[in-house]
């Protein structure tokens, strides 16, 4: 028997979660090192990083028939282990069973980041604050943009899943999408990671319209704060 990739109706929540943490628990003990998610509240996220993620995706719309399920099943425990690198992020879900599943995003254009920079010039005078979203309204308005931000679009998704749904996002994949959000929460450069950004040079942090950038912790401070090699 397979998942039923449009309801909920024949697993119960109770049995799902008792299914997700055996197949975690068995994963771990046969020397896997997962990477569990679990939502942060009603909102699923709770940093500017993480909600905005969960904005941009609940925006396509020719998704949006997926997305409530991804997101019960994130919930409900289903995502056990979730591992972000560039342009990738790969996840075992849990639902009746285990699935794997992999998404791909289209890198961030060097032009779409130039026009980004300009756009930003002048409005952005801290690293630490790029990382963690403390960020001006104007600036934050900037990064979300659908035409130029920083987040992926719709159209540069590539979902795989081994369930058996021929949709091109299964509910799988939906929550492995989710999941992604409170992750953010936790380790905000993993954005720049997906992205493929520098976080350091992608604002030209040494000279920005002609004034030095503020660096408000020292290179070892922001190391050790968000675990990334930063060289200033």
């Amino acid at each position: 028997m397979f998942d039923d990739p449009f309801g909920d109706s024949y697993v119960r929540v109770k049995k799902r979660r008792e299914t997700a943490e055996s197949i975690a628990a068995r994963l771990t003990a046969e020397g896997e090192e997962l990477q569990p998610v679990k939502a942060h509240g009603k909102a699923i996220a709770s940093s500017f990083w993480g909600r905005a993620w969960c904005r941009a995706i609940e925006d396509w719309q020719d998704y949006e028939s997926r997305l409530p399920a991804g997101r019960s099943l994130l919930k409900n425990g289903g995502v056990i282990d979730l591992k972000l690198s560039e342009n990738r992020a790969q996840a075992q879900v849990v639902a009746d069973r285990l699935y794997q599943v992999q998404i791909r995003f289209g890198g961030v254009e060097e032009e779409q980041l130039n026009a980004l920079r300009n756009a930003c010039a002048g409005k952005l005078t801290s690293l630490i604050d790029l990382i963690r979203g403390d960020l001006s309204d104007d600036v934050m308005q900037l990064i979300c943009d659908p035409s130029f931000g920083l987040f992926p679009r719709y159209s540069e998704l590539k979902p795989s899943c081994d369930c058996l749904d021929d949709a091109v996002l299964c509910r799988h994949a939906a929550a492995a999408l989710y999941a992604i959000a409170p992750r953010l929460d936790e380790q905000p450069e993993l954005f720049f990671t997906l992205r493929g950004i520098d976080p350091e040079s992608f604002f030209a942090l040494e000279t920005v319209a002609g004034t030095e950038m503020e660096s408000d912790l020292s290179a070892e401070d922001l190391s050790a704060t968000f675990g990334i090699e930063i060289d200033l």
